[in-house]
């Protein structure tokens, strides 16, 4: 289907909420309901009371909508425009809601578009791309297929001079710039309340660089293991949502067809039980050390058997620690310059901030220095790798995994994958 043509759909989407207005009056049993009750009942958008005309006028008496025309301009500031809806689209979508009225508007949307690309619905959903993200704070990393990037998790909210010499995205009439010098890091610790629209998309943008001026992709998103009980407010948030953003090569829409949630720490066991499933053999544990949070993973012979999350991380335990030294340095510049190997992590400070992590380690499994393997993964790896006291410091059973910072990514992303077949061999 040509782009203007799912443009235009996607113009007066809000039509498929004017039929299921229409299919839910007729099975509605209280049929003394106003037209405002039947829309606020079952949640339709209440556009559909000012962009279509109505075969009654009073509210008081629960009236059809007439679906042949669609007011584009619905404000009491333009002059209206009525544009004309083809039938065909009207037809689909009575069929898809007449089976079921529940189902979401992007849903439709989208059967709406296979039926008339004439595709079959599993075609569509192979050329979809899954994309994993992970959002630290102080980084993002971002995975599909063989690709995978990373980028500061630092915006800036405003006007730049040369703007097109920087990397930026406009969402909802908010331009955001990324990897500037100037911008500010989220370092709240509650992924949910904190996720970033804009922030996503332009992690999506930037590793797939599309040239469709509309794609659609499956996401998966990682969060801490004692946070998962949210995760349905981010599947709210994007799964089937569509967002229309402006780029320095134009405006695009991204559709996210699917969201799927995916523990921190988890993602890591994945990665080793596909790459070295004998590793998995036994009792072992995996800890995800981040910036804020420990993400442990117990496994017996590959079987989960505990996990937990940990507030202990480089934020608070080392960063703060080590700025005490660099008065003038922000925790964000002391990360940085750590990352880069401009500065190094004093002795006593490194040696305390191991003994605190150990300690956490017990806190989660008193045992854990007698299990087969304890794996440890996240950007606190790394440090155990570049410094040797620290490494020094850890029992013989533990194993600091390589490349640690990506690891649970790659883990993520076979899930992702994994979730995404299993849907697709419903289709």
């Amino acid at each position: 289907m040509a782009q203007g043509k799912r443009k235009e759909i996607y113009k007066y989407k809000c039509f498929i909420d004017a039929v299921k207005f229409n299919v839910i009056k007729d099975l509605e049993s209280d049929k003394t309901l106003s037209r405002n009750a039947i829309i606020k009942k079952y949640s339709l958008s209440g556009e559909i009371a000012n962009r279509f005309k109505w075969s009654r006028k009073d509210n008081d008496t629960p009236d059809r909508v007439i679906l042949t025309h669609f007011n584009l301009n619905a404000t009491t500031y333009k002059k209206d425009e009525w544009v004309e809806i083809p039938d065909r689209y009207v037809e689909i979508a009575k069929q898809i809601i007449e089976a079921n009225y529940k189902a979401k508007t992007n849903d439709i949307l989208n059967k709406i578009i296979i039926k008339l690309e004439g595709k079959e619905e599993r075609e569509i959903m192979e050329n979809i791309k899954n994309v994993m993200i992970d959002a630290g704070n102080f980084e993002i990393k971002v995975m599909s297929g063989e690709k995978f990037i990373n980028f500061s998790s630092k915006t800036f909210v405003g006007e730049m001079r040369n703007e097109n010499k920087f990397e930026w995205i406009k969402y909802a009439g908010q331009k955001t710039f990324f990897e500037t010098s100037n911008g500010n890091y989220n370092h709240s610790y509650e992924k949910v309340d904190k996720t970033n629209i804009s922030q996503i998309i332009y992690a999506i943008d930037k590793l797939l660089n599309p040239t469709e001026e509309i794609y659609t992709v499956n996401l998966g998103y990682m969060l801490p293991i004692s946070q998962l009980e949210r995760s349905n407010e981010l599947v709210e948030r994007f799964e089937g949502q569509e967002f229309e953003y402006d780029t320095k090569e134009g405006t695009k829409i991204v559709k996210i067809n699917r969201l799927i949630v995916i523990p921190e720490g988890f993602a890591t066991a994945n990665y080793i039980l596909a790459t070295e499933p004998l590793k998995m053999k036994g009792r072992v544990i995996f800890f995800d050390c981040g910036s804020r949070t420990i993400n442990a993973c117990e496994f017996t012979n590959g079987k989960l058997t505990n996990n937990d999350t940990m507030i202990y991380g480089t934020f608070g335990n080392l960063y703060e620690p080590i700025q005490k030294k660099y008065p003038s340095k922000s925790i964000e510049v002391i990360a940085e310059d750590l990352k880069n190997e401009w500065i190094d992590i004093p002795k006593e400070i490194g040696k305390t901030f191991t003994q605190g992590l150990l300690n956490e380690f017990t806190s989660f499994q008193k045992l854990w220095k007698e299990y087969h393997t304890v794996f440890v993964s996240g950007g606190v790896a790394d440090f155990f790798n570049t410094y040797e006291y620290m490494y020094e410091m850890l029992p013989d059973n533990v194993e600091v995994l390589n490349d640690a910072g990506k690891t649970n990514v790659i883990g993520a992303y076979k899930i992702l994958e994994e979730e995404i077949n299993s849907m697709m061999e419903m289709v």
